[in-house]
């Protein structure tokens, strides 16, 4: 069993986008699911926008961390305390995957122990304040289950508002680029 989690519907934007689609495109609405599942980002998250499938980036971390001898948990935090930095939280270890994109490789107490997540500032990645992101996310479902502009201010505000966030007098820009990378994958 690979013990590698990587949270791809917080930290990977291929995956995130596929989700919005498809619960967009569903005969179930999904708004109330999708708002209860991103209220938790709150911060800053680093985001992944690389070639590389979930999947990828899981099987080379692992294929890495076998190839330096660690077999189960305990060898794991072995080899963190060892080889890793520490931080606020524990130690840590930071990798790079085949695209030259740098991962932060933690500790969890659970079967998948080696939780990974893309580094600050790495190549392939950027960072998003948690309140942006979620706006983008419930205004791509919108936009697109309501077949609206992706950057229509009311759909924005509409979304702000569901969130418990306050309106915007206009689009930022930074909201309007990423809606606009979303809307490739549309």
């Amino acid at each position: 069993m690979n013990p590698v989690f990587f949270n791809a519907g917080k930290h990977h934007f291929p995956d995130i986008a596929r989700r919005i689609i498809d619960y967009a495109k569903s005969d179930e609405c999904k708004e109330e699911y999708i708002i209860e599942r991103i209220k938790g980002l709150d911060g800053v998250t680093d985001i992944y926008v690389g070639s590389l499938s979930p999947q990828e980036i899981e099987n080379e971390v692992f294929q890495f961390i076998e190839s330096q001898g660690v077999k189960d948990l305990e060898s794991y935090r072995v080899y963190l305390e060892t080889k890793g930095d520490i931080k606020r939280f524990g130690y840590y270890y930071q990798y790079t995957l085949s695209d030259k994109t740098i991962f932060t490789l933690r500790l969890i107490e659970d079967t998948k122990y080696i939780h990974i997540h893309p580094a600050r500032y790495s190549p392939n990645t950027f960072r998003i304040r948690g309140n942006t992101l979620k706006t983008i996310i419930i205004t791509t479902f919108l936009a697109i289950r309501d077949q609206k502009s992706f950057s229509d201010l009311n759909v924005v505000n509409s979304a702000r508002e569901k969130l418990g966030l306050s309106p915007l007098p206009e689009v930022p820009s930074k909201i309007t680029s990423m809606l606009c990378t979303l809307q490739e994958y549309v």
